[in-house]
């Protein structure tokens, strides 16, 4: 199987960060539709090539999921209650350690469904 671009998103009702796991790379961009398809086609995403997640955020993460799921995209959606358990997520929102903190939790939600285990 070929190794899929993880990329975790930082929803708020007006603004998705994304982050690359891996690469490292942040981007910022608006949280509808129309700014989701030109990102995508900036970075030369496909479905086949990456897979998306968000933690579950009221409804701000709907619009990207939506958007994703129906260009047939990859899209895990995160428990609020495990990205929770890092303390310095809530102190320091939307920093680089918030980005990795969820995509550990992200990368590890993705790994325990391809391998079939059931999540703690």
């Amino acid at each position: 199987m070929e190794k899929k671009q993880v990329i975790g998103i930082d929803v708020s009702s007006q603004k998705l960060n994304l982050h690359f796991l891996g690469i490292g790379s942040d981007f910022e961009i608006a949280n509808t539709p129309e700014a989701i398809h030109s990102f995508l086609k900036q970075e030369h995403l496909d479905a086949g090539n990456c897979v998306f997640g968000a933690e579950s955020t009221g409804r701000c993460h709907l619009i990207c999921q939506e958007t994703l799921v129906r260009d047939n995209f990859e899209f895990k959606l995160i428990n609020p209650i495990l990205t929770g358990k890092s303390h310095a997520i809530r102190r320091k929102p939307k920093d680089r350690q918030d980005y990795q903190t969820r995509q550990c939790a992200l990368t590890h939600c993705f790994l325990s469904s391809r391998s079939g285990r059931q999540m703690p």
